[in-house]
C-alpha cells in the first residue's frame, strides 16, 4: 500500500523504533510464569523456539527475565530455517540431544508450530488463543489457557 511517503530515512527511523518499543512489550500471558515454574519443578529443560527477529526476542526475553528458565533460545536464523519447517525442529532436537518423541511443543501459530512439530515427529499442545477451528491431527490437544497446559503436564 503506498501512502505518499518516499523518505528511506524515515521509513528506516520509524522500522528501528517499531523493533526497540516491539522488544520491550513483556506482559505476560496468564499463567506462563506458573508453567515454567513446574517445568523447573519437574526438571523439564525448556527451549524457547521463535521465527522471531533475534534482537527482538532477546531483549523481550530479558526485560521479562525469562533468560533463567530457558536451557536454549532457537532462533530462526540461528537455525537456519524457518519453523514449519522440518530442518528448524531437526536443529532445536539436536541442540537438545533429544528425539522427537522426548518433547513437546506448546504454540499458538497452528501452521508454524503445531504442524510443523507433527510433520517432525513432535508431541504439541495448540494454545488456541484466536478460537481458530482445526481438524486436530493425533497427538496433538488444544488447550485455550496455559492453565490447560499445567493440568496436561501434571496428568
Amino acid at each position: 500500500m503506498e501512502i505518499g511517503i518516499n523518505d528511506k530515512d524515515l521509513a528506516q527511523e520509524i522500522n528501528s523504533r517499531y523493533l526497540d518499543i516491539l522488544g520491550s512489550k513483556t506482559i505476560l500471558i496468564p499463567y506462563a510464569i506458573e508453567l515454567l515454574e513446574l517445568c523447573v519443578e519437574k526438571n523439564l529443560p525448556v527451549t524457547l523456539i521463535t521465527n522471531g527477529f533475534t534482537q527482538v526476542q532477546m531483549q523481550k526475553v530479558k526485560n521479562s527475565n525469562l533468560e533463567h528458565y530457558f536451557s536454549h533460545i532457537v532462533l530462526s536464523d540461528t537455525a537456519g530455517a524457518l519453523k514449519p519447517e522440518p530442518a528448524f525442529f531437526k536443529y532445536a532436537l539436536d541442540l537438545n540431544n533429544a528425539r522427537p518423541g522426548e518433547v513437546l511443543v506448546i504454540g499458538d501459530n497452528y501452521d508454524a508450530d503445531i504442524l510443523g512439530a507433527i510433520n517432525s515427529g513432535i508431541d504439541a499442545l495448540f494454545f488456541n488463543t484466536a478460537g481458530r477451528k482445526v481438524e486436530l491431527p493425533e497427538r496433538v490437544v488444544e488447550i485455550k489457557s496455559l492453565q490447560e497446559a499445567i493440568e496436561f503436564l501434571n496428568a
